[in-house]
């Protein structure tokens, strides 16, 4: 059976962290007629993981939401929420306990249209 989880959309800190702090990392490939440019990272801050979009910009559309997923499109994933905005860093904290090995990718989804805008393969 799918996993479909949803989580607060809570940006924390500034935006900013030491590159010595990311613990996985990705950049953003786009699907057909979508663009999207920039670099998917996961790191520690002092008390949570934290999804950051650096360097981040996206073709517009309606309620985009970000995932982290087993695979793309997306079927087994946790909704980090509604994208903040279409360009610029921007951060999603991330709940407890998710094994990476498993949840490899950070997903730019439509979820009125179940369309997928890009994906980023975290390494």
């Amino acid at each position: 059976m799918p996993l479909q989880a949803t989580v607060g959309n809570t940006a924390t800190g500034s935006g900013q962290h030491a590159k010595s702090d990311t613990l996985y990392r990705g950049v953003f490939s786009a699907t057909s007629g979508i663009t999207i440019t920039g670099v998917a990272k996961i790191f520690k801050d002092s008390m949570n993981r934290v999804l950051q979009l650096d360097s981040f910009a996206v073709s517009a559309g309606p309620d985009l939401k970000v995932y982290l997923a087993k695979e793309y499109p997306p079927v087994n994933f946790i909704n980090l929420g509604s994208l903040q905005h279409n360009s610029g860093s921007q951060l999603y904290k991330i709940p407890a306990g998710i094994n990476f090995s498993e949840y490899s990718y950070v997903l730019i989804h439509c979820q009125q249209y179940n369309h997928l805008f890009g994906y980023a393969a975290l390494k």
